[in-house]
């Protein structure tokens, strides 16, 4: 728990340090949710379902006309559920994902109020899983993952 301490700490920091310059804000938001039925005819053989949840603010501060630099805070919560027709015990899973991850951005052309970039990203995630099968619940693994990803973008100022 101390770790989510932290990182909310330096998201803020950050936040607070740069909103004297140019600063932009974006970030990404996705739910879905599904279910499903296997049927033969007569009855259903098997129901299940998910649920997914991401939520990924971010805030960058530019240096110079086109390079930015920023941070991304990562929220990730997901759910499945199924249950067969007597067969097995019913199951559902849960997992939930806190992370961080600073990035630079390098705007390559400009065109009215479009620009073309270049953004990387290096990041780190943390992870809790947690499943139940027939009333009995078991907690873990717990997951540490970190990345670095490279990405193009169109941005509209």
């Amino acid at each position: 728990m101390k770790s989510y301490h932290i990182l909310l700490l330096a998201f803020l920091s950050f936040v607070c340090i740069n909103l004297n310059g140019q600063v932009f804000v974006g970030g990404n938001f996705g739910i879905n949710s599904s279910t499903s039925k296997n049927e033969d005819g007569t009855s259903t053989l098997q129901k299940s379902s998910s649920h997914n949840f991401g939520f990924a603010p971010m805030v960058g501060k530019f240096q110079s006309e086109k390079l930015a630099i920023g941070i991304s805070l990562n929220l990730a919560f997901s759910g499945n559920s199924s249950e067969s027709n007597g067969v097995n015990n019913p199951t559902s899973t849960t997992a939930s994902t806190i992370g961080i991850s600073p990035f630079i951005r390098y705007y390559a052309f400009k065109w009215n109020k479009f620009s073309l970039y270049g953004q990387g990203n290096a990041g780190i995630d943390f992870s809790n899983y947690s499943s139940k099968n027939g009333g009995v619940t078991t907690q873990g693994p717990k997951d540490t993952r970190f990345y670095v990803t490279f990405l193009p973008g169109l941005s509209y100022d």
